[in-house]
């Protein structure tokens, strides 16, 4: 039997930058001390909305959850056949514009 030999060496990776904490992410931290100096918009107001299954399969369907950047894109997976079939449509934020959508080969499990 062949004995295999290792050789550990040393990689120089790009350089990294920290996000600012002007900009603080959901919470800001542990402590939950995040403070955003533009108001949010009225929770209790529909400011647009799109279908995430267009065939209306019966209720038990559990679906994915829209993903939204910190460029404020709204990535939404959608439902496109009876049985199978998705795509993914993306957003902007502000207004529900569409951006694009793209094709995906996803499947659901067996």
């Amino acid at each position: 039997m062949k004995k295999l030999t290792c050789k550990p060496f040393v990689e120089c990776l790009e350089d990294r930058t920290t996000p600012s904490a002007s900009v603080p992410t959901f919470a800001g931290n542990a402590q939950h001390t995040a403070i955003f100096d533009t108001p949010a918009q009225d929770l209790n107001a529909v400011h647009w909305q799109t279908a995430i299954d267009l065939n209306e399969t019966p209720q038990g369907i559990h679906y994915a959850t829209p993903l939204i950047t910190a460029a404020n894109t709204v990535i939404v997976p959608v439902k496109t056949g009876a049985t199978d079939g998705f795509e993914v449509n993306v957003f902007d934020g502000a207004d529900g514009t569409p951006k694009y959508t793209l094709a995906t080969d996803y499947t659901l499990p067996a």
